[in-house]
């Protein structure tokens, strides 16, 4: 659709023969698709292809073939090309603004290309309300989550227990489950064992479930090897050792006000274990390719968090009372979304949640129909209480969301009876 818009202008399609990422069969359906609106505009030499053999990189052949189609179409001559396909400057040489204007709108053209959601609409009562989450929940099904594998694709969660220790009086667990066929993902639970009952096998309930984002996944790893090591870590650094032990000690002091209750913390796919690399350029693509399939890898961190609260089940340790989702930064909307489908999720304690689509994960055409304070306040239909606790010295967002919660839950308890704190990070 896209190079069908630049119709009747010059165009040339470009690729090699071995690209891994757009494969040599979908560069020529493009061209076969597009050559039919150029026929249509009579003008069909203005339409080319060019292939070439190698790997998804801008060869010099490549180079050379554009030199030749920009002569022709720009300079109206068809003269040969005499000199090789070097950079002719620096990056730097090509430099022409100190610093960007104010008003400029390359980083954010592509929010304008379709209408988006208006941030400050909210339903103003109850039955708009209603409407607004039925209309909401059916978009989110057709054009963000429409990748979920259907319930009865979805085969069993099979959580099992991968290992079990104690350390300091706390029983550590890890249980690996199933999201998707044949990947496994961990779910670990930390517990206080009471000095009277120290039984390594005493049943027990969970009360908060923490949605681990990559740096809190690497804090919490520190404190368990420390925990696991009994602090002989022979070949980390002073340093290293000291992290470890703050973070073990900071989860000892977590867990042991919970008495009774057992704390999960749950790792999504690309997250610890299964993180897909460090090198950020690479993580780009990943998340591309994502897109590709119709998902992106947020979407489907939400559903490995729905099968994770599904494992807790299994495993009958939900907690009568249910439980509590808390998630930071870049998975505090994950565990919004996901509370959307969860019956079982009493509260959402949230921090550093993105006030805006564009700074939170990826999300196909969520932007059409929902922003973030919406999302919160559909999620709070589905809770009992509700925690933003947020660095923002403005906190208009937050302030004027839960003014609108707390109309609705005025007017119709049985549908919003959500409780709403916001409180400002230390």
């Amino acid at each position: 659709m896209l190079a069908a818009l630049v119709a009747p202008r010059p165009l040339l399609i470009s690729n090699t023969d071995k690209d891994g990422i757009f494969p040599l069969e979908g560069v020529v359906d493009v061209h076969r698709q597009v050559r039919r609106i150029y026929q249509l505009h009579k003008a069909s030499a203005n339409l080319g292809l060019q292939i070439t053999e190698g790997p998804h990189k801008d060869t010099q052949e490549l180079h050379i073939h554009a030199f030749r189609w920009f002569n022709r179409h720009l300079r109206d001559t068809d003269e040969m090309i005499d000199i090789v396909a070097i950079k002719a400057f620096d990056p730097g040489q090509l430099k022409v603004l100190d610093a960007l204007p104010g008003d400029e709108r390359v980083t954010s053209i592509h929010e304008s290309f379709v209408p988006a959601y208006d941030p400050e609409q909210f339903p103003v009562e109850s039955e708009s309300f209603k409407e607004f989450r039925s209309d909401s929940l059916a978009s989110l099904a057709a054009k963000t989550f429409r990748a979920w594998p259907k319930d009865q694709d979805a085969g069993a969660v099979d959580a099992k227990l991968a290992w079990s220790c104690t350390a300091d009086g706390v029983r550590i667990r890890k249980f690996d489950y199933t999201s998707q066929q044949p990947f496994r993902l961990p779910i670990y639970l930390l517990d206080a064992l009471p000095a009277t009952d120290a039984n390594p096998n005493r049943p027990t309930s969970i009360s908060d479930l923490v949605v681990l984002n990559q740096d809190e996944y690497e804090k919490f790893a520190s404190a368990i090897t420390y925990a696991l090591s009994e602090g002989s870590l022979g070949d980390q650094d002073e340093l290293q050792k000291r992290d470890g032990s703050d973070a073990w000690k900071e989860l000892i002091n977590r867990v042991s006000k919970k008495p009774g209750y057992a704390i999960g913390f749950v790792a999504l796919r690309g997250i610890g274990p299964t993180q897909w690399g460090k090198d950020e350029r690479a993580d780009t693509h990943i998340r591309r390719r994502f897109m590709l399939l119709g998902q992106t890898e947020a979407s489907m961190r939400v559903w490995d968090l729905r099968r994770a609260i599904a494992s807790i089940a299994e495993l009958g340790m939900n907690d009568p009372s249910g439980m509590t989702l808390q998630a930071n930064g870049d998975a505090a909307p994950l565990a919004a979304y996901a509370a959307l489908y969860e019956s079982h999720i009493k509260g959402l304690h949230l921090k550093n949640v993105p006030t805006r689509n564009r700074f939170a994960p990826d999300m196909l055409n969520v932007s059409r129909f929902l922003e973030m304070p919406q999302l919160l306040l559909l999620a709070g239909a589905n809770v009992k209480e509700m925690t933003i606790v947020t660095s923002q010295k403005d906190m208009s967002d937050w302030k004027s969301l839960a003014t609108r919660l707390e109309k609705l839950r005025s007017e119709s308890p049985e549908m919003m009876s959500c409780e709403m704190k916001i409180e400002l990070a230390d």
